[in-house]
């Protein structure tokens, strides 16, 4: 009997209530939840399943922001690691109590990813900080550093280019040589040329010289040819070279020394008589007069 009395005394008073419940939760208002339904529901006699409520939820009339609040609401949840519900049963847990505390959630809890970008965010203020910190002899050795870090990179570099321009001046030498090598190979040969023609010069000369001399050859025995034909032969006449003193006695009162003188003229005799058939051309009674007085100079002696 209370209870039933206090459950009349409660439908009563519905204006009192709703703006009691209007005034805890405003935000309720501006979601499209109806105050009156939601104090039946609460007020009823303990039955408030949870069917009960998405049914009631799902027969109250929501706008498109609403429903677009609540579905980034909870894909906010999932990515945070919450369950999978199916959207009515999230659209009734969002309508109950629960719901401000989902949005907080929703809206203040970063997840995993946001922590590590929030700690990412962390360090580099205070490495930040801590490089301001810094003195001016820290940032002097560290300037120190990199310039021995160029000092260092610029002369490896030089050495690289010196090594290269060494290499350069050792071709441009060995080019010079070459070069040095085929100069004269090239002053050789023009001598060489250079004596070639004179040899061939002299050798000109030379030719000349001796068809000149071939010819005046062939003229001087064309001429001699003429003059034999021309020069008629006569045979020597017999000339009785015994002179007449000489007898059979003093022929054989001959000593041996005298027999080989004689032998020794006859046969000088023969060899003029032989010289004067092959070259007619001499004159024969010169030759005749000596042969005589040699055989009549061996006879007397």
């Amino acid at each position: 009997m209370i209870t039933k009395h206090a459950a009349s005394k409660t439908r009563k008073q519905p204006t009192g209530d709703s703006e009691a419940s209007s005034s805890q939760r405003p935000h309720r208002s501006r979601q499209g939840h109806n105050p009156k339904l939601q104090h039946d529901v609460t007020s009823s006699s303990g039955h408030n399943t949870s069917d009960e409520t998405a049914a009631a939820v799902s027969a109250c009339p929501t706008t498109d922001r609403d429903t677009t609040e609540i579905e980034i609401v909870q894909r906010t949840l999932e990515s945070l690691g919450a369950p999978r519900v199916s959207k009515q049963d999230f659209k009734a847990l969002y309508a109950s109590p629960l719901g401000a505390s989902l949005k907080v959630i929703a809206e203040r809890v970063r997840g995993v990813e946001g922590a590590r970008k929030s700690r990412e965010v962390i360090a580099r203020y205070y490495e930040s900080k801590r490089m301001k910190k810094k003195g001016d002899e820290e940032w002097e050795y560290d300037k120190h550093q990199r310039l021995g870090t160029k000092l260092n990179a610029a002369e490896k570099e030089l050495i690289v280019l010196q090594r290269q321009i060494d290499e350069a001046h050792m071709s441009y030498s060995a080019l010079e040589r070459e070069s040095e090598c085929l100069r004269k190979e090239v002053e050789h040969a023009r001598l060489r040329n250079l004596y070639y023609s004179v040899l061939s010069k002299k050798e000109e000369v030379r030719t000349k010289r001796i068809k000149e001399i071939e010819r005046l050859l062939r003229e001087t025995t064309s001429q001699k040819d003429i003059s034999v034909r021309a020069i008629p032969i006569s045979k020597p006449e017999i000339v009785n070279l015994v002179p007449p003193s000489l007898t059979i006695e003093s022929v054989l009162n001959l000593t041996p020394s005298n027999t080989h003188d004689t032998l020794a003229l006859l046969h000088a005799h023969h060899t003029t008589l032989a010289r004067l058939l092959s070259d007619p051309a001499q004159e024969s009674s010169t030759i005749w007069n000596r042969a005589s007085l040699k055989l009549s100079q061996g006879a007397r002696g």
